[in-house]
């Protein structure tokens, strides 16, 4: 099935055989895989002191990237970490993921002025738990060995070939139903991380992701609140704005990710 606002040319394209400039990619993956897991270290010893929202942010933006190195190595069949390691990172990042949500809550609150319920819920959620989760000794062994993994690649061919192809596959579905924009989004980002990745400018996803990211941040806040009418009324407004950019963002995802495959050092557009 081809998606709506993708002609079939363009599929077909990025299903055919292409091959990609594999010292090129493995230099540039392995530069943003390093950057990033500094990075986590870094903001996740200053987030334990300082859990503001910008830190909270930024370290939840490494970690997303140093993950997308490790799905891209999966793929392609590389060790990565232990299950200990994988679990604890897994921790992290939810934990990470509910405090941002109560960080969202709280700004919409502000800025909107309404008194909803569980306001004061809200603003106290997930500090604590956060705080010992940041603090943890695990923590400072996950990024030595993400460190090291990171050592240990140098010099290794990494192709990013099978998660495009992946990524391709998953937009081949025709996301259309309100209950499919999360799903779409999740596809969408994790196309932007990959390309980025590669050292691929992905500046032009960002109008689709900003609408995609405020849809998201009123579903949480509407559960937050049990559903309150009026995070409601705002949240389905946002969805209807969410269905209308879907296709030219996948449309936008397909033709970077088609041009991934036939990677080339002179169609680079750096960002790192």
């Amino acid at each position: 099935m081809v998606p709506r606002g993708v002609t079939t040319g363009e599929l077909k394209d990025s299903m055919s055989g292409h091959s990609v400039n594999i010292p090129h990619c493995s230099a540039s993956l392995l530069k943003y895989f390093k950057l990033n897991i500094r990075r986590s270290r870094q903001l996740c010893a200053a987030s334990s002191s300082d859990p503001s929202v910008a830190n909270i942010h930024q370290l939840r933006v490494a970690l997303r990237r140093t993950r997308t190195v490790l799905t891209l190595l999966k793929d392609q069949g590389i060790k990565t970490l232990s299950t200990v390691d994988s679990q604890n990172l897994s921790k992290l990042r939810k934990t990470l993921a509910k405090r941002r949500d109560a960080d969202v809550a709280r700004e919409i609150l502000s800025s909107i002025g309404e008194d909803v319920p569980h306001r004061s819920e809200i603003e106290a959620l997930h500090t604590n738990k956060l705080l010992k989760r940041l603090q943890k000794k695990k923590n400072r062994q996950l990024f030595r060995n993400l460190a090291k993994l990171a050592k240990d690649l140098k010099g290794q061919a990494i192709s990013p070939e099978k998660t495009i192809r992946k990524q391709l596959e998953k937009l081949s579905h025709v996301y259309q139903k309100p209950s499919e924009v999360h799903a779409f989004r999740i596809v969408l980002k994790n196309s932007r991380y990959v390309l980025e990745g590669l050292g691929l400018s992905v500046d032009e996803f960002k109008p689709y992701q900003n609408v995609m990211g405020e849809l998201n941040d009123l579903e949480t806040l509407f559960f937050l609140t049990d559903e309150d009418p009026g995070i409601k009324k705002r949240r389905d407004k946002k969805l209807k704005e969410a269905l209308k950019v879907i296709a030219p963002a996948r449309k936008l995802a397909v033709k970077k990710l088609t041009a991934a495959l036939t990677f080339r050092p002179d169609n680079l557009d750096p960002v790192l």
